[in-house]
């Protein structure tokens, strides 16, 4: 997953990044920069930042079951060859 993340020592609070959202993804409360729900990540804030204050940083996944979990789940039991 990707978010936008805000540096906030950079921001200045200009609202570029609000008014080129076209999707309404971001907004401005208690003066800083907010991306809500409606956020797509579609780099359009990150372009316009004025102060290279805004980027687009990877999440870590969840973690995945063990791979032994998923190996074992259904597998069906063999008796060795005599």
């Amino acid at each position: 997953m990707i978010d936008v993340v805000v540096d906030e020592a950079l921001c200045t609070g200009c609202g570029l990044c609000v008014s080129y959202c076209p999707y309404d993804g971001a907004e401005i409360q208690n003066e800083q920069v907010v991306f809500v729900e409606a956020c797509t990540r579609c780099t359009a804030c990150v372009a316009v930042c004025p102060e290279y204050a805004l980027s687009l940083q990877s999440r870590p996944r969840p973690a995945a079951r063990e791979p032994h979990q998923i190996a074992t789940r259904h597998r069906p039991s063999f008796r060795p060859l005599p």
